[in-house]
């Protein structure tokens, strides 16, 4: 089996910026405890310093005229919804990882398509075409491929035997783990899988 990952990182902003696009910085918050907090933003207002994470009054201090849009967790579904389907013109076998990824199970089609390569062009060029921004992953497990998406690693992984090696540099953050656990590997100086491993 062979899954590839396709990991949405702005899909928040996305489902709006599809409908209105805006050249003046943008950002899309939610509240995470009592504090609203920049979820994902546009490329004018990363140019300015803005990141997610960032507090609402952080980001509105670097960019005077920031555009602000609260998050909206049905349009997301909506859409990974409507790429799912789009995606079936790839493989039968597609799967939704909400909130921002899908996963597709391609290690039969990839003869039908000319190989990876290709087929990564095909994927990539149709999501870009409907205008979402996104980061793809590959390997021969479903988790391993939706960490390297997630990580921004283009390069695809085929092979079992590789895996370990691949994914060792990824940062322990794309763990499913509460945030106090992760600041605990922080303190003890794990910040990479490979170093997690080790332990």
């Amino acid at each position: 089996m062979l899954w590839l990952a396709l990991c949405l990182p702005r899909l928040p902003l996305d489902v709006f910026a599809l409908a209105q696009p805006r050249p003046e910085p943008w950002a899309i918050i939610e509240t995470v405890g009592n504090v609203d907090r920049v979820l994902a933003c546009n490329p004018s207002a990363e140019a300015v310093g803005i990141a997610a994470g960032m507090k609402r009054s952080a980001a509105e201090v670097l960019a005077g005229n920031l555009l602000l849009s609260r998050r909206r967790p049905e349009l997301e579904q909506a859409a990974l919804e409507a790429l799912a389907t789009w995606a079936q013109q790839f493989t039968p076998t597609v799967s939704l990882q909400p909130p921002q990824a899908l996963l597709l199970e391609i290690g039969g089609c990839l003869d039908y398509f000319h190989g990876l390569d290709a087929l990564y062009q095909l994927v990539r060029d149709g999501l870009t075409s409907q205008g979402y921004a996104a980061q793809l992953g590959c390997a021969p497990t479903p988790l391993a491929a939706l960490w390297l998406a997630q990580a921004g690693v283009d390069s695809a992984c085929t092979e079992v035997d590789q895996l370990e090696r691949v994914l060792a540099p990824l940062p322990v953050s794309l763990l499913p783990l509460p945030a106090d656990r992760l600041q605990d590997l922080h303190l003890l100086g794990t910040r990479r899988l490979g170093q997690l491993w080790a332990l």
